[in-house]
């Protein structure tokens, strides 16, 4: 091949492959969520590679927002450019991605213990206390129980595990005038192998979501599993 002509073809290849790693970045939150989706129909059996791929890049939009809070598609990593890609707005279907899927998963990892994506996980005895720090805090998956907590309205503050007994103690942040109460969904779809949770206290249900009220400093409920 002429020298010329392989250095066109060279240089198609070249921004092909820009393109092609472009794409990826743009849409990795939307495809993440599939695999950390599935993830969440699971029991804590599932291999932790299914989560660690689909939190990684659910994750990743966020890494594309530099330091004065611009959202850019993504970050160029090849060596003739090195920064942002100056465009806004290409990255909706990736930033999507995050918010429909951002949340706290909670594991119990074979070798390393107990592991919290999108939190910070304490160990002491008989209680495993986890602090929400994803970007919603409103999504927690206990994935030793399959439980799937969400929120409608409030936030999380800390959820308390009890591995022996499986009861789940919930706190919740504090009441603001926009949310004066909790609307709590609990679920459980990786099936209810081990029993069904249920609140210990009795709370308004209201579109399939429990109301709990809150209060001025953290309001707890608990959950106990019952064959």
């Amino acid at each position: 091949m002429e020298p010329g002509r392989r250095s066109m073809v060279h240089s198609r290849i070249r921004g092909n492959m820009k393109k092609a790693l472009l794409a990826v970045l743009l849409f990795a939150g939307l495809i993440a969520p599939a695999r950390a989706g599935i993830y969440y129909q699971l029991t804590n059996n599932a291999s932790s590679d299914t989560l660690r791929v689909g939190y990684a890049g659910t994750m990743g939009a966020l890494t594309d927002i530099d330091q004065e809070g611009f959202l850019a598609p993504a970050f160029h990593s090849f060596p003739d450019m090195l920064s942002f890609d100056p465009l806004s707005g290409d990255n909706g279907p990736n930033f999507f991605g995050h918010a429909w899927n951002t949340a706290t998963y909670v594991v119990d990892h074979p070798e390393f213990g107990w592991l919290a994506f999108g939190g910070d996980v304490t160990a002491t005895g008989n209680q495993i206390e986890v602090t929400p720090l994803d970007s919603f805090r409103t999504r927690v998956y206990l994935a030793p129980m399959g439980l799937w907590l969400t929120l409608d309205a409030g936030q999380f503050e800390r959820v308390e595990i009890n591995p022996k007994t499986g009861n789940v103690r919930v706190g919740f942040r504090l009441a603001t005038e926009n949310a004066p109460a909790a609307r709590l969904r609990v679920e459980q779809p990786a099936g209810a192998s081990k029993g069904s949770y249920r609140l210990a206290s009795h709370f308004d249900f209201e579109r399939d979501a429990y109301v709990v009220p809150l209060a001025k400093n953290i309001t707890w409920v608990e959950l106990s599993v019952r064959p």
